[in-house]
């Protein structure tokens, strides 16, 4: 998967939602599959307004 010019490996996000799903099925709350992606999607692109995101992007 790539957001503007940064890769993210597919396996990386597959563990996380897999992590939290577990979470949430011990404490017992239904996971929403489409809510737990778009969440990590917010995060990913949040990432990338982060000065030390935009420091690793290559000047053109």
């Amino acid at each position: 998967m790539k957001i503007k010019g940064i890769k993210i490996k597919e396996e990386t996000h597959t563990a996380l939602l897999k992590k939290q799903i577990e979470v949430m099925e011990k404490t017992g709350d239904k996971p929403n599959i489409v809510d737990l992606a778009s969440d990590l999607i917010e995060k990913g692109l949040d990432a990338l307004d982060d000065p030390q995101m935009k420091a690793l992007k290559p000047k053109k």
